[in-house]
């Protein structure tokens, strides 16, 4: 847990932050009781503009990145978890991988 504590705290110290286009990652929280790191990002984009398939493509890759050789779910054995806003800071959607999701 130490770890990932420390990763918090120097990801944090870098935010906010663009990670492509359109996302940008405002905050990042680890829970060690529950083994979970959290990521809090805002897109900015209308999101009602999003195609049909786009939250299913969305949680495929989220278990992907967190479900290969070096991922949070897959080798650490904790839940990864996006919490995605408006651009209006409201909630819009969250994405969970678990390790059981990595099998």
């Amino acid at each position: 847990c130490n770890d990932l504590l420390s990763f918090e705290k120097e990801y944090n110290s870098k935010l906010p932050m663009f990670v492509d286009e359109i996302t940008e990652v405002i905050q990042v929280k680890t829970n060690c009781d529950t083994k979970v790191v959290q990521y809090i990002k805002v897109l900015h984009y209308d999101t009602k503009k999003f195609s049909d398939g786009v939250m299913k493509r969305k949680m495929r890759q989220h278990h992907q990145l967190h479900c290969n050789k070096s991922g949070l779910s897959s080798v650490v054995n904790w839940t990864a978890v996006d919490t995605m806003l408006n651009e209006d800071m409201s909630h819009f959607i969250t994405l969970i991988t678990a390790p059981k999701d990595c099998h």
